[in-house]
């Protein structure tokens, strides 16, 4: 049985809402579409976009004896998504190609350091490596003349860029409401 779109609407906005539903809503629509929609409170969907610094979180291999990884990392939105680049080769892309599960704390950067923590799913993807790279150092506020463009181009390929996508499905903050 699946959810008709008024009522998956209903249930996002009871959750956005606050009146405290938002556990009961995903247990309803988990048990009737085995699927769950993320259900992000806007105010935290704004802070997310408007903002550029996050520190990533991912599980180790299984048995590890220490706590998660954590890496900062600059990135940018792609609707609900977070997009960052990443390098191939690196410890995190192998473990969240194991293991997607993935935190993505979100961080202002002005007293008093609000954030968003998000919890989502992760994918690597290898199209557009380039264009991320160009928006992530834009959004930095490095403006890419044909020069610069090219050397990041060059930069991508050789230190074998991907895109990590994450898609948020839950989130934290210590923003007010």
């Amino acid at each position: 049985m699946a959810l008709s779109q008024s009522v998956l609407s209903e249930l996002q906005d009871a959750f956005r809402s606050g009146d405290g539903c938002r556990s009961r809503a995903e247990e309803i629509q988990l048990a009737l579409t085995g699927q769950t929609v993320a259900m992000i409170p806007d105010h935290h969907r704004e802070f997310v976009t408007r903002n550029r610094l996050c520190v990533l979180g991912w599980n180790r291999s299984p048995g590890a004896s220490e706590g998660p990884p954590l890496t900062p990392v600059f990135y940018v939105t792609d609707g609900d998504d977070v997009v960052i680049s990443i390098t191939e080769d690196r410890a995190k892309t192998r473990a969240l190609r194991r293991d997607p599960a993935i935190s993505v704390c979100v961080l202002g950067e002005e007293m008093p350091f609000p954030y968003v923590t998000l919890f989502g799913t992760a994918r690597i993807e290898h199209e557009a490596a380039f264009e991320v790279m160009a928006k992530v150092v834009e959004s930095m506020g490095r403006p890419l003349d044909d020069e610069r463009r090219a050397k990041l181009k060059e930069r991508v390929e050789s230190e074998h860029r991907v895109v990590l996508r994450v898609t948020p499905q839950r989130s934290v903050s210590n923003l007010p409401d």
